[in-house]
């Protein structure tokens, strides 16, 4: 039973992994299509592809990083919560009510 319940929150973190990549994904094709004369107006004075490139992948990057502290800060006091609600009685630190 517990190797299963471990199956399951894998298949749920990579799902929640996919789900988090696509949108990453979505936001820096919104941004870039809303920036699309400003990226225009940056080629015209000189930038190069690789430069405009590098600024939109250190953009998703950024985000991806931000993303990531922000759900291992609040994803891992909740898990830790989560796993002493399910641990059997028996193994429970605290003294049932």
């Amino acid at each position: 039973m517990t190797d299963a319940f471990e199956v399951n929150l894998q298949a749920l973190s990579l799902l929640a992994l996919v789900v988090g990549v696509f949108l990453i994904y979505n936001t820096v094709m919104f941004s870039v299509v809303q920036r699309r004369m400003v990226i225009g107006i940056m080629r015209s004075l000189g930038t190069t592809r690789r430069q405009i490139f590098a600024l939109v992948i250190g953009e998703a990057f950024l985000l991806g990083l931000i993303g990531t502290l922000f759900g291992s800060g609040f994803g891992h006091p909740d898990g830790a919560g989560n796993r002493q609600c399910h641990q059997p009685e028996h193994q429970r630190s605290v003294l049932p009510r």
